[in-house]
This record gives C-alpha cells, structure tokens and sequence, in this order.
C-alpha cells in the first residue's frame, strides 16, 4: 500500500490548531513549527485533503485512506499536543 506524506508549517506568530479527521483529533503547531502527517492508501490515488477554517486547519483522508498519525521531529505525537490550557 503506498503512503501519503504531507508537511504541514505554521509560519505565523501565533499557534495553530490542525483538526485530523473524521476523529475531530486536535494537534497544535508552535509558530515556526512543523508537523509531518502520513497514511496508509489502498489505491495510488489516495490523498489527503486539506481546508483552513475559522481559526485552524482541518485535514480529511480521501475514502481509501486510513488513520493519519502525525510526527514531529521524527517522532509522533498524540492527540491535544501543546493543547493550550485556555482551548
């Protein structure tokens, strides 16, 4: 099964809310902070789709491609990552 890649920046001076669906997962970016996502497709035509909303990124899976896990630094990280206390 191919695997989709995608590197998503916040080059903002502010933190950033990325939204993993269809879970509704909330990870947050650090200005100047990356996180890389990947998911396993079952057909080459997979994708990862990504809309900005009012105040965060959401990043829904295509209909043949399962969960997506998020890294940072080489490693993942779990749901609520740098959550701020005041969200």
């Amino acid at each position: 099964m191919p695997t989709i890649h995608l590197t998503l920046a916040n080059r903002s001076k502010v933190p950033l809310m990325i939204q993993i669906e269809p879970e509704g997962a909330d990870y947050w970016l650090l200005p100047d902070e990356e996180f890389n996502l990947q998911a396993e497709a079952k057909k080459s035509d997979g994708k990862l789709e990504v809309e900005h909303c009012d105040g965060y990124i959401a990043v829904y899976p295509s209909r043949d491609v399962g969960y997506i896990s998020v890294f940072q630094g080489g490693a993942e990280v779990e749901c609520g990552h740098k959550r701020p206390s005041e969200a």
